[in-house]
């Protein structure tokens, strides 16, 4: 190996070498995927679903029963609201008795306690009752629009309410039976009883209807029409345009 040391200044450096010419890069056409070619080929819209029969579903007998056992039941729900609402004073006076045996609280906080406890209960008991009527109705509606979905929250709001009577009444019976309390007038167990078994007798029967066999059939049949509309909206000119 020769070594090579810089000149010495104003000695000829000799023949200078060309820098490396840089050769410009190949350019690859871009590999194109052949359905890249045709746009319209990327993407094709879902497949045509079974064309129900022309024309609305026909709604059988047994949605329109329950639909009306439905209103029934928001009906049971303002009888039971009203009942409710009677039942107030007699709890009132159960707060007041065993405050009372307390010797620590004096008469005006008692009286005050009170008082807030009613106006408490009442606004509870009005509002839960309102509530209870708007979802009869709104449940109502629905299923006898024939939806898939308030034939399920029919059905899980009857079980939540026959199972939820059944309980806190009979919790109710046993206090009652128990604690010796005074128990409410004649008339009134008599009205709390009436409408405690209509509350049961219509949750449980609306739910049996919709789950009856013309039932079933008309739910299935108003699902696939509204798929069916629902499909021609978003896909019926792609599909009508292949």
């Amino acid at each position: 190996m020769s070594d090579h040391y810089p000149p010495y200044p104003g000695e000829d450096p000799g023949p200078v070498a060309p820098p490396p010419v840089q050769q410009p890069p190949v350019l690859q056409p871009p590999v194109q995927h052949p359905q890249a070619r045709h746009p319209a080929a990327q993407w094709q819209p879902p497949p045509e679903p079974q064309r129900p029969p022309e024309g609305a579903a026909v709604r059988p007998a047994a949605v329109t029963a329950a639909v009306w056992t439905m209103v029934a039941g928001a009906v049971t729900t303002i009888a039971s609201t009203v009942v409710g609402l009677y039942l107030v004073d007699h709890m009132t006076e159960l707060v007041a008795r065993d405050l009372q045996a307390d010797p620590t609280l004096d008469a005006a906080f008692i009286d005050g306690f009170t008082s807030v406890f009613t106006a408490a209960m009442i606004v509870i008991i009005a509002l839960t009752g309102l509530v209870g009527v708007i979802v009869w109705l709104w449940m109502a509606w629905k299923n006898a629009q024939g939806r898939s979905w308030a034939r399920i929250t029919a059905t899980c709001l009857g079980a939540l309410a026959v199972a939820g009577t059944v309980s806190s009444g009979g919790l109710s019976a046993i206090d009652y039976a128990t604690s010796g309390l005074p128990l409410p007038s004649t008339g009134l167990l008599l009205a709390l009883g009436l409408v405690t078994a209509a509350s049961l007798a219509v949750s449980a029967l609306a739910v049996i209807l919709l789950w009856l066999k013309p039932s079933s059939a008309y739910v299935a049949a108003v699902t696939a029409q509204r798929r069916w509309r629902q499909w021609s909206r978003q896909y019926g000119h792609t599909h009508a345009g292949q």
